[in-house]
């Protein structure tokens, strides 16, 4: 564990370039991909929702963010790169499950380090955002998925009063968004309970909120996004055997203020 370098980065929500595109920070990111692409042996852990694929179609997402993609396959080449899928990029990647998507690994839960390290994005604990996969096989996304295509075509739209309105339910129905971290504790829970199956430094993304709690000689690390203005963008990286919080601006440990 001590030798391993691994960067978990989640919340993007990369989109097509329009107004449901709520990626902020395209600079910031291309230097996060390229220090991990020289970094030996650096494990990039994509946690969930990298896509914004509610809103948003896998096509556009891919022409408008061609430079991203390129870097991740670079990285991908001498590195390897995980993907944990969330639940706005459920579709159509939990039909690709532990398996190979060309270089790069998909799964719903990441460990590492005799299973000391786990990291999934937090949506399965999420009762709005649940993912559910029928005993045939078929993936049903969670009914927020819904709303948020309401608000891409809203964006699109341009209405900024009807806009204002659909994202005020939003922010009063979603666990992730209701002051988080003092107003819910469904995250640390989950997290409390990895570590008592064994784990030791827990990740998650999801909620948008960054976050670090220690509990003597274990942590819990929430990502954060990379989509608003409330908290500058931010990735895990675990090197050492120490799990921290990183400012995707400095690449220094973040402080929340």
């Amino acid at each position: 564990m001590a030798d391993q370098v691994i960067y978990f980065v989640s919340d993007t929500h990369l989109g097509d370039g329009s107004g449901a595109d709520r990626f902020r920070y395209p600079v910031q990111l291309m230097s996060l991909l390229g220090r991990i692409e020289t970094e030996p042996g650096a494990h990039l852990v994509l946690l969930g929702d990298f896509l914004e694929l509610w809103a948003c179609s896998l096509e556009g997402v891919l022409v408008r963010h061609a430079p991203i993609f390129d870097a991740i396959g670079r990285i991908a080449a001498t590195h390897p790169v995980t993907y944990v899928v969330g639940n706005h990029d459920c579709l159509p990647w939990y039909y690709y499950l532990n398996q190979g998507l060309g270089q790069v690994r998909v799964v719903e839960r990441f460990t590492a380090a005799r299973d000391t390290i786990v990291a999934v994005h937090g949506h399965q604990y999420d009762p709005l955002n649940q993912v559910t996969v029928t005993p045939d096989g078929h993936v049903k996304a969670p009914w927020a998925k819904k709303l948020v295509q309401v608000i891409g075509f809203i964006e699109r739209a341009g209405d900024g009063l009807l806009l204002q309105r659909v994202k005020a339910v939003l922010e009063r129905e979603s666990p992730g968004e209701r002051n988080y971290p003092e107003g819910e504790s469904i995250y640390e829970d989950a997290a409390r309970a990895l570590m008592r199956s064994g784990a030791r430094s827990v990740v998650m993304g999801h909620t948008h909120h960054p976050l670090t709690r220690r509990y003597g000689n274990r942590v819990y690390v929430n990502t954060g996004s990379w989509v608003w203005d409330r908290y500058p963008p931010t990735y895990g990286r675990l090197a050492g055997g120490r799990l921290e919080l990183l400012n995707g601006n400095t690449h220094q440990p973040f402080e929340a203020s």
